[in-house]
């Protein structure tokens, strides 16, 4: 699952590897960071999908050729990134540039398209079977990091609204004991002031006079 042919097969994976783990573990604005044990658990998941759905390729072209390297696992952490992080892309063999779904649904096209080549039995040197499987690893991983953060927020969101109103009834009980204390009129529900209780306007002179 996670061997590979040669050097530059390796070093094409770690590079594809580090570009898209970056994103995920360091996470931006909007989107919070993967930890680690949830990148490495789609890292795992990935790569042993995508050997499953090579192996299975293979029976189906009754094909002997052996499945090498991480490809599986890599495109797991990448259609991760590119289905949780908005507003991120990537270059669809280096060429064209992608973004978010249009990029996952060409590298799905392309990988389909080198499993009818093979099909056909044209000799391609690619696993898009074990691309794909990764890919469907990758996707379910997002999917269940995406429920899972949105869950967390919503329950955050509700203790802070409860958390606020506590805050606006203490400020409230405050504000009252201390105009309580100084003697002072309290405001009503508009904002202004009630007279206190036994005051009455002044100017009113004495009643009746002398005859």
């Amino acid at each position: 699952t996670f061997s590979h042919i040669g050097g530059f097969h390796l070093g094409v994976n770690m590079y594809a590897l580090y570009s898209f783990a970056h994103g995920l573990l360091e996470g931006n604005g909007d989107t919070p960071t993967m930890s680690l044990g949830r990148f490495t658990t789609t890292y795992i998941a990935g790569g042993l999908a995508g050997a499953a759905a090579s192996n299975l390729w293979g029976i189906a072209l009754k094909s002997n050729i052996p499945s090498l390297g991480a490809s599986g696992a890599v495109f797991a952490v990448a259609t991760a990134y590119l289905q949780a992080v908005p507003g991120t892309g990537v270059r669809l063999a280096f060429v064209a540039p992608l973004e978010g779904e249009t990029a996952l649904i060409g590298l799905a096209v392309a990988n389909m398209a080198i499993m009818a080549a093979q099909a056909l039995r044209f000799r391609v040197g690619v696993d898009g079977a074990g691309h794909l499987g990764g890919m469907l690893a990758g996707l379910l991983a997002a999917e269940a990091w995406k429920t899972t953060n949105d869950w967390r927020g919503q329950v955050r969101h509700m203790f802070g609204k409860i958390y606020r109103r506590r805050e606006e009834r203490e400020l409230e009980q405050l504000r009252t004991k201390v105009v309580d204390a100084l003697g002072l009129p309290r405001p009503d529900a508009s904002g202004s002031q009630l007279r206190q209780p036994g005051s009455a306007d002044g100017g009113g002179g004495q009643r009746g006079g002398r005859a």
